[in-house]
């Protein structure tokens, strides 16, 4: 049994996006879910030593709507290779 204490809920998403580091470098990783505050994604594993939870980086991903989006976001918890992150807008947390 699982339980999901979330706010919002989160929809289940799939495909690649690019995770740009405080370095500038960009990352791939592969989009599982986002909320209206958060997104979850898949970081190969050469990567994974690159972010650690607290840090802010941008997330850029093609919306289902089409358009390119990008977000700044914080590294809120890693669990092997899978990232959760909550969105930000303008140093705040989006609500």
């Amino acid at each position: 049994c699982t339980l999901n204490h979330r706010v919002y809920p989160r929809e289940s998403t799939c495909g690649k996006a690019l995770i740009i580091l405080e370095n500038g470098r960009e990352c791939p990783v592969y989009l599982c879910d986002t909320s209206l505050v958060g997104i979850g994604f898949l970081v190969p594993y050469q990567y994974l030593s690159a972010i650690s939870p607290n840090h802010e980086i941008t997330i850029k991903f093609r919306s289902i709507a089409g358009p390119m989006v990008q977000r700044k976001i914080r590294i809120k918890s890693i669990l092997s290779n899978r990232v959760g992150a909550q969105i930000l807008c303008n140093g705040l947390t989006v609500l």
